[in-house]
């Protein structure tokens, strides 16, 4: 078989302008691994994985909230003190 055979010919996609919530969303309703990002003329001009959502919601998660050590770490440090 080949590729052409084999691949799957019916994608999600969405407009360059798409906030990210949205894909994520469009993403876990449909359950799909990524998204077609098209220009307005519908002409595709890239794609956003799952990963690629994951790492910009992590980069503004480490922005916006202090990170706890743990009640593991917190009793070790305080053993060892």
């Amino acid at each position: 078989m080949t590729g052409g055979q084999i691949c799957n010919k019916s994608f999600l996609a969405v407009p360059v302008d798409e906030p990210g919530y949205e894909a994520s969303r469009l993403m876990t309703l449909n359950n799909a691994a990524m998204l077609i990002i098209v220009d307005e003329k519908g002409v595709p001009v890239g794609y956003v994985s799952r990963g690629d959502l994951f790492r910009a919601q992590k980069s503004k998660i480490v922005d916006d909230t202090i990170v706890d050590k743990g009640l593991l770490r917190k009793y070790i440090d305080k053993w060892l003190s």
